[in-house]
């Protein structure tokens, strides 16, 4: 193996993939104590290299992680309304999920807009096959992940 002069202080603190995880976390040393000549760090090794690759997310940890809709206090999306849930205040459960139950609407309902532009209420028309109300839960998954792009690209 060739060896290589590399300022790991400098270089461990840093996430060089931005995926929210530094470079230690990934590499095993999140406290970055290793020095040359210590044994490897014990544990799993994730690419810090690769954005896709990387450590679980850790709920409760008090940031957010890749994977993680929420974390205490800190969400992916704002509100309701940017979840595609009505409107109301989102909260956030014990295990990192948004909790949708203070909203008016479930998430990913999309309201059904006749051909006049109104929305009609609903119970009042069945949705025509393929359209956007027709996809049901399909709909809550693809606007989920349109919000994570967003967020992602927000970050970066």
């Amino acid at each position: 193996m060739q060896e290589q002069n590399v300022n790991w202080a400098a270089l461990c603190p840093l996430d060089s993939d931005r995926d929210g995880w530094t470079n230690g976390q990934e590499l095993g040393d999140p406290n970055c104590t290793w020095t040359k000549g210590d044994a490897n760090p014990k544990g799993f090794v994730y690419n810090p290299g690769d954005s896709d690759i990387h450590p679980p997310p850790v709920c409760g940890s008090g940031k957010l992680e890749a994977g993680e809709t929420c974390d205490g206090d800190l969400f992916l999306v704002n509100d309701c309304a940017e979840a595609g849930a009505g409107e109301g205040q989102l909260a956030c459960t014990e295990d990192c999920k948004l909790d949708f139950s203070q909203c008016s609407e479930p998430p990913g309902s999309v309201p059904d807009l006749g051909g006049d532009g109104n929305v009609t209420q609903p119970g009042t028309c069945a949705a025509a096959p393929g359209s956007a109300r027709s996809l049901g839960g399909m709909g809550a998954v693809i606007g989920m992940l349109v919000a994570v792009a967003v967020m992602r690209r927000k970050r970066r």
